[in-house]
């Protein structure tokens, strides 16, 4: 009774459209449930329960977070939960910045952005095992002539202007974005810039392993993305094609 107390009194139970039941202090980050009430959720969980007193043994955080997650579909509110970037219905677009202990978003509007300690009401962020923070922009910068240098283009170079115009849309997570190809011969850069051009908004040392051996990890590995890349692509197939068109488009 104290675990599925300190559960009531601490957190709220949500569940998203897809049935993926979650949890969520306020002002904190959604940590995701599983059948059995174990995995990552449990450690962040058994932290806050740490404060109660007496202290609450894990079997007893195990068991009603079993509880919450058979509970969630007849009690819990749907709310959509976000991968680093939301389009708001007012026009303003949500990016979080990805910290672990922390809920610091930027929030972009025809004003301008400004960083914030949380997300507006009703947004909710997830964070992933490849999810990395990103920094925390600076007004005045440079940073788009920083990019362009380390991509090794000319300011009116074809390649910057859609690379640019690209990172703009990639921010617009509910539509279907327009998906770049990087082209070239052996050696020419390819992957060094899509490790680049993507980081600026999902960071990662790689982009990823070939596309097309295996449906189902390119869906959990996209699942796990803001941005979804694959290296090495020699030709693309109608399946594959077929396969990369329904990522974009949400299906």
């Amino acid at each position: 009774m104290e675990a599925r107390r300190m559960l009531d009194n601490t957190f709220d139970l949500f569940i998203t459209p897809a049935g993926d039941p979650f949890v969520e202090q306020p002002g904190g980050r959604a940590i995701m449930l599983t059948p059995r009430g174990e995995g990552a959720a449990l450690g962040v969980l058994r932290h806050a329960a740490e404060s109660e007193s007496p202290r609450i043994p894990r079997s007893a955080l195990v068991e009603s977070l079993t509880w919450a997650y058979d509970l969630a579909p007849q009690t819990a509110t749907v709310a959509e939960l976000h991968l680093r970037a939301v389009h708001l219905a007012d026009g303003r677009v949500v990016i979080d910045l990805g910290e672990m202990n922390s809920t610091r978003c930027i929030v972009v509007s025809r004003k301008g952005w400004k960083v914030k300690d949380a997300p507006p009401a009703g947004v909710h962020f997830r964070l992933s095992r490849a999810s990395r923070p990103l920094p925390v922009p600076e007004r005045g910068g440079s940073g788009h002539k920083v990019l362009r240098r380390v991509l090794g283009w000319s300011k009116k170079d074809p390649r910057w202007l859609i690379a640019r115009g690209w990172l703009a849309a990639a921010a617009f997570a509910d539509i279907a974005r327009p998906m770049p190809f990087l082209i070239g011969t052996a050696g020419s850069g390819k992957t060094s810039r899509g490790v680049a051009l993507v980081s600026v908004l999902d960071p990662r040392d790689e982009l990823g392993g070939s596309l097309g051996k295996d449906e189902r990890d390119a869906l959990v590995a996209a699942g796990a993305r803001f941005i979804a890349a694959w290296d090495n692509i020699t030709n693309v197939s109608l399946e594959t094609s077929n396969f990369v068109c329904r990522l974009v488009t949400g299906g």
